[in-house]
């Protein structure tokens, strides 16, 4: 059973240091999160900016038009194309936070407190209650002498595996 330990105690910890690896080269030509999130709200300081001069470009042409530089027809064909270039910006904005809060809101491998049991027991000697209570969910005996693991962080691992596989496709 220690043999079974230790072998699924490297293979969790190599898939995260994979899966690591994978989330630095893949995201954004290989930027880490920060510069990819501070990237996205630049873009988003833009777009208000865009925003900004659009409502003000409204508000001359309002005046423009009690003013009778243009007439009732060239105030409502100006103000439709603005409200269009507003609402495609708004939406812009809205995709970029989406794409932060993706960004910000994806799980990483190492922040999540079961793969710390793993590291803390990666060179364990011999098994104890406290790490089979911690890396184990269930420990099935079956009449026959045979036992089945079931391990904890099973989601995490697979994650990491299929993350992998998908970024690898010709390496399988």
């Amino acid at each position: 059973m220690a043999s079974t330990v230790r072998s699924h105690i490297k293979s969790v910890l190599d898939a995260e240091r994979t899966l690591k690896f994978i989330d630095e080269m893949t995201l954004t030509g290989g930027q880490n999160k920060e510069a990819a999130v501070y990237k996205l709200q630049k873009q988003i300081e833009s777009k208000k900016g865009e925003i900004r001069k659009l409502e003000n470009r409204m508000a001359r042409l309002y005046e423009d038009y009690t003013n009778g530089a243009i007439n009732r027809g060239e105030y409502a064909d100006f103000k439709k194309n603005y409200e269009v270039q507003i609402d495609e910006a708004e939406s812009a904005i809205e995709n970029l936070q989406k794409e932060i809060k993706n960004l910000t809101a994806e799980k990483n491998l190492n922040d999540n407190k079961r793969l710390e049991y793993f590291r803390e027991y990666y060179d364990f000697t011999e098994l104890s209650r406290n790490m089979t209570v911690k890396l184990t969910d269930r420990i099935i005996v079956y009449g026959n002498g045979r036992l089945e693991i079931i391990f904890r962080c099973k989601d995490e691992y697979e994650r990491a595996v299929k993350k992998f596989i998908c970024s690898h496709p010709d390496s399988i």
